[in-house]
């Protein structure tokens, strides 16, 4: 077989295992990859995307193989950097994978998915503003990537630095007036700033935005109560139940509220069916509580009181942790 019939082969079998790639047949394009290296052993992409149907199988450690004979045939191709670093991270050595995206990013400073995720393992190593400065970085390469801006915003608010992830939200409603996520998450600072008039702008974007998601009512109504407007509220509310009339939340909302009112019996008949719909909502156990102390009721009262506290302690409270982008790329 001459030379150019062997490269004519080379290339058709590395072809055929890109395809046989994208179509999600992994073990038949791996074959094809093997094939490509019994013929051309310092072939670069068939070591690089044989190790990526190799991740694709979840086998890491043959894929970090396959990358590591990549990088030594062309060290200076950041791909199979960038590779290995996301099969190391997926068995979780994330010092190992921030080395490899270092030397991708010495490689290809440009390439803002290295920038994601070196960001992304900064998190889970709890170092935020290392992560903050990887989205910096994005920015300064696309000043219109408003994931970049918006998951800048949410370390931010893990730091408590509301007043800049303010800033980024509303970079992130300049490019992208229709994320309805960063209006919701802009209004729930803007609530716990006391800044309930601007907030309660924020949620009724939300709700244009997407009118049947309960949870966007809800949170209208909380801002509303706070205000006093408690029949405005009740409106919310109501829409919220009609939507999604197992909503436990707006159950014991609408329970606060009418509490608020003083309407004690319509109070307690919400509470009753928040935790009928989940016994372990804390706050209907709590209203529920305040209810039967104000009508005399002290034992069941305290049973109540009992239980809230109780779910009190046992409730995890979440950070939202932004949006990951990945791209490998063959």
């Amino acid at each position: 077989m001459n030379k150019a019939t062997i490269m004519d082969n080379i290339d058709s079998l590395l072809e055929k295992g890109n395809v046989l790639y994208e179509k999600g047949l992994y073990n038949e394009a791996i074959k094809s990859f093997y094939e490509v290296i019994e013929l051309a052993p310092n072939n670069y992409s068939a070591w690089n995307n044989k190790g990526n149907a190799l991740s694709k199988k979840k086998l890491y450690y043959k894929a970090i193989e396959s990358y590591n004979e990549a990088i030594k045939i062309e060290p200076n191709n950041y791909l199979a950097w960038y590779n290995k670093g996301i099969a190391l991270s997926k068995k979780y050595l994330y010092d190992e994978a921030i080395e490899c995206y270092n030397e991708a990013i010495k490689l290809n400073p440009n390439n803002p998915a290295i920038w994601y995720e070196k960001g992304f393992l900064f998190h889970k190593n709890g170092m935020y503003d290392e992560q903050i400065k990887c989205y910096d970085e994005i920015i300064k390469l696309n000043p219109n990537d408003y994931i970049a801006w918006y998951n800048k915003g949410c370390i931010l608010i893990n730091l408590e630095l509301h007043d800049e992830a303010i800033v980024c939200y509303d970079e992130v409603l300049k490019l992208n007036p229709n994320c309805s996520d960063t209006w919701r998450i802009k209004g729930d600072i803007l609530y716990f700033k006391n800044l309930h008039d601007e907030a309660i702008i924020c949620f009724e974007e939300v709700i244009k935005l997407n009118r049947n998601d309960s949870v966007n009512w809800i949170n209208k109504a909380i801002v509303l109560s706070n205000n006093r407007l408690y029949d405005e509220a009740i409106k919310y509310l109501d829409k919220a139940i009609e939507l999604n009339p197992k909503d436990c939340e707006a159950w014991s909302c609408k329970g606060f509220v009418l509490y608020e009112k003083e309407l004690d019996d319509e109070a307690i008949e919400c509470c009753n069916e928040a935790i009928r719909l989940n016994p372990n909502i804390v706050d209907a156990w709590d209203i529920k509580g305040r209810m039967l102390s104000i009508k005399g009721t002290l034992d069941e009262a305290k049973k109540c009181f009992q239980m809230a506290e109780l779910l009190f302690e046992k409730r995890e409270i979440g950070c939202f942790n932004g949006i990951r982008v990945t791209h490998r790329g063959l």
